[in-house]
């Protein structure tokens, strides 16, 4: 009997250190933010604060990838490349101008933001909804306009498809996870790493024009692209994981909200 009691303790010991460990990899994973960009990331959300809001420097690199995409289609990289450099510019500035201007204030909740206008919310000096909301959608829209106008031939038909189909789930994943209100639907650091791995094959693809694809080089640049898309992989299923934490601690905390109600019911029908 007292064996069946340590055995039934340890399994109690050893849960309870399997949930620990999954809460701080939780909240690791869902933390973007890397330490060493930090100080600079506040210095430009104090220069910009008084010029912009977040939502306008999204806005402003959103509207850059369409002439971009055009330039590189008709062979003027130069440009296109300018004007790849300054939407990449925006997409860290939007971040750390939302950052600043927010401040110490909570966020607005999803129901205060609707009732705003289109126009208050793009205009809003903090974190939003619709930020979170166009900030990704950016990210993939300038993307997906390079590696289609310059990749085609260059990377393999396989990844792009699989990048795309990655793309597609983890833009979905956004409305199921805000409609099931499961937790923060923001990018996880395994997303971070796979954008910083697309810049590097974007770089490739702009930087090493057609005609000098070496057979090393096309190696080099499908590599980056299959890092991006594991990452991509990673970070899908991070936030699925992510939800399944916060739906079992949501649905435990309804069952301890549950127990006082039931003990209170018990108390009144004895008295009574």
């Amino acid at each position: 009997m007292f064996d069946n009691f340590v055995k039934k303790c340890k399994i109690i010991r050893s849960a309870m250190q399997r949930g620990m460990i999954m809460r701080r990899f939780g909240r690791w994973l869902k933390d973007p933010k890397f330490g060493p960009v930090q100080g600079l990331s506040k210095s430009v959300g104090r220069w910009l604060s008084d010029h912009f809001t977040a939502n306008q420097v999204t806005l402003i690199g959103l509207v850059i990838c369409i002439p971009m995409s055009l330039f590189f289609m008709l062979d003027q990289y130069i440009v296109g490349a300018t004007l790849l450099t300054i939407s990449l510019i925006t997409d860290f500035m939007d971040g750390a101008l939302s950052r600043y201007q927010q401040g110490s204030r909570p966020a607005m909740t999803l129901d205060e933001e609707v009732s705003l206008t289109l126009w208050k919310r793009v205009n809003y000096r903090g974190v939003t909804h619709l930020g979170r909301t166009l900030d990704p959608l950016a990210d993939k829209l300038r993307f997906f306009l390079v590696l289609y106008s310059l990749g085609i031939g260059y990377v393999a038909n396989c990844v792009i498809v699989l990048l795309t189909v990655v793309a597609v789930c983890l833009t979905l994943m956004r409305p199921i996870k805000q409609y099931l209100k499961l937790d923060n639907v923001s990018s996880n650091r395994f997303g971070k790493i796979k954008i910083w791995a697309e810049i590097i094959g974007m770089a490739f693809l702009v930087f090493v024009p057609e005609g000098y694809h070496h057979p090393t080089i096309v190696t080099i640049v499908n590599t980056v692209f299959i890092f991006a898309l594991a990452f991509g992989v990673f970070s899908l299923l991070g936030h699925i994981f992510t939800g399944y934490l916060s739906y079992r601690r949501r649905s435990w905390q309804r069952i301890k909200t549950a127990i006082p109600v039931t003990v209170e019911s018990t108390d009144t029908d004895d008295d009574f």
